[in-house]
C-alpha cells in the first residue's frame, strides 16, 4: 500500500477536528457558566483533554485509524506494511498529545496566578509548534512524520490508489458478457 499524501493525512486531521470542534464548543459554554471564570479553563482543560484522549484511543490506538483516517481511507501501519503493535500506536498517539499535560498545568496556575500561568503558556506554545513541525515533517520525500519515525510508524493509503495526492476507487469492471449465438 502506497503512504498517505501529506494532502489526505492533512484532510483526515481537518475531519478529526470538525468532529471534536462539536464537543469542544457545547463544553467550553457549559463548563463556564457553571464553574464560572476562574475555574472554568482549568475545568475545561481537563474536558478537553479526556475527549482528546478518549477519541484517539478509542480509534487510533484501538483500530490504527481515527474517523478522518477511515474517511480518507488512511491506516497507521508499522513502517514494514504489517499492522503496527499497540505499543507503537499507544507511543504516537501520546507524542502528538505531549501539549496536554502544558495546557493543563498552565490553566491550574492561571486560576491562581497570571503571570506564571501565562508563562506556561509560552511554553505549551513551543511545544505545539515543536507537534506540528513534527507533523509537517511529513511534507519531506520520505512522507514520514517526526512521530512516524520515532516509533517505526506510517500512514499508509488503504485504497492503494492515487490520484495527485487524493486517494481514487479503483474502476469497476463490467461483466464480460458471453458473445450471442
Amino acid at each position: 500500500m502506497p503512504r498517505a499524501s501529506f494532502v489526505q493525512r492533512l484532510l483526515a486531521i481537518i475531519i478529526d477536528i470538525l468532529i471534536l470542534l462539536i464537543p469542544f464548543v457545547i463544553l467550553s459554554v457549559v463548563v463556564t457558566k457553571i464553574f464560572g471564570p476562574r475555574f472554568g479553563p482549568l475545568i475545561g482543560q481537563l474536558s478537553v483533554a479526556a475527549i482528546l484522549i478518549a477519541y484517539y484511543f478509542l480509534t487510533e490506538v484501538k483500530t490504527g485509524a481515527t474517523i478522518g483516517k477511515n474517511v480518507m481511507k488512511l491506516k497507521v501501519t508499522d513502517i514494514s506494511g504489517s499492522p503496527a503493535t499497540k505499543d507503537q500506536l499507544v507511543l504516537r498517539c501520546g507524542f502528538k498529545m505531549l501539549t496536554l499535560p502544558l495546557s493543563i498545568l498552565a490553566a491550574l496556575v492561571t486560576t491562581f496566578s497570571l503571570t506564571l500561568g501565562g508563562l506556561i503558556g509560552y511554553v505549551n506554545l513551543l511545544v505545539a509548534i515543536a507537534v506540528l513541525v513534527s507533523f509537517l515533517m511529513a511534507l519531506r520525500a520520505t512522507g514520514l512524520a517526526w512521530h512516524d519515525e520515532l516509533f517505526k510508524t506510517q500512514v499508509v493509503n488503504t485504497a492503494g490508489v492515487m490520484t495527485q495526492g487524493v486517494p481514487v476507487q479503483p474502476p469497476v469492471q463490467s461483466p464480460v458478457m458471453p458473445p450471442q449465438a
